[in-house]
């Protein structure tokens, strides 16, 4: 839908038209495999009147992305990228719609297939980011598992928000092995993780954001927008 801004931008109507078709098709596609697992698992089909509320929040979503990409021909990409996540952010609100299963699920193959390799590769590399490596040893395989987390590095701890808490696969490591690395530019340090059960995540997030000099808003709309149960984890750096 953004590239379909971008032609519009540009003048060409009848190929921008066009373009948007094959996303439309993808998204009802989508939609439509969602129902049929939720059938699948014994829900309740939704009624005609959420459908079309769930229809015309996509239909925002997209409307959204040709704005971005009709901002990128007409001024500049600079202004084009908030809008693209904007859109991102309203369509996965339609997709999960209240479902804190379809949440998780949204969230972590987002994060599994699209987020974590160029990031974990420009970590690997040393890129400056406001994220660090976190090598734990998978509880099955014993082999090294490295997953991007925010930087949440005060004193000689490291303090994440899993947010998606035990059920996370790094969580779930650290808690068989509780011995890690963690890599921050291009040092690595060995670590000791512990999860905080009773400590409050959300709280958290302030208290790291007081630390660090670091906007409280964001990192709040960030952990409720993505977690699902999330968990406290301190790592005390060796």
């Amino acid at each position: 839908m953004t590239w379909a801004g971008f032609v519009l931008g540009t003048g060409r109507v009848t190929t921008a038209l066009w373009i948007t078709l094959p996303p439309a098709v993808t998204i009802e596609a989508a939609l439509a495999l969602l129902r049929r697992a939720d059938r699948a698992r014994g829900r309740r089909s939704p009624s005609w009147s959420a459908r079309l509320r769930q229809e015309g929040v996509i239909l925002l979503s997209g409307g959204v992305m040709m704005l971005a990409g009709y901002a990128a021909a007409a001024v500049s990409w600079f202004l084009a990228l908030p809008l693209v996540v904007l859109g991102g952010f309203v369509a996965g609100a339609a997709l999960v719609a209240g479902d804190t299963d379809r949440k998780r699920r949204l969230v972590r193959g987002s994060e599994r297939w699209l987020v974590n390799p160029p990031t974990r590769a420009a970590l690997g590399l040393g890129v400056p980011m406001p994220l660090v490596l976190l090598e734990t040893t998978g509880r099955r395989s014993g082999r090294r598992r490295r997953t991007p987390v925010m930087n949440g590095i005060v004193g000689r701890e490291l303090w994440i928000v899993a947010e998606h808490g035990l059920r996370a696969g790094y969580v779930r490591n650290l808690i068989a092995e509780p011995r890690v690395r963690v890599k921050r530019g291009r040092r690595w340090t060995e670590g000791t993780a512990e999860v905080l059960a009773q400590d409050d995540p959300l709280a958290r997030t302030t208290w790291i954001a007081d630390r660090l000099g670091r906007g409280k808003w964001l990192g709040l709309v960030a952990t409720r927008l993505f977690c699902v149960e999330p968990v406290t984890v301190r790592v005390d750096l060796s």
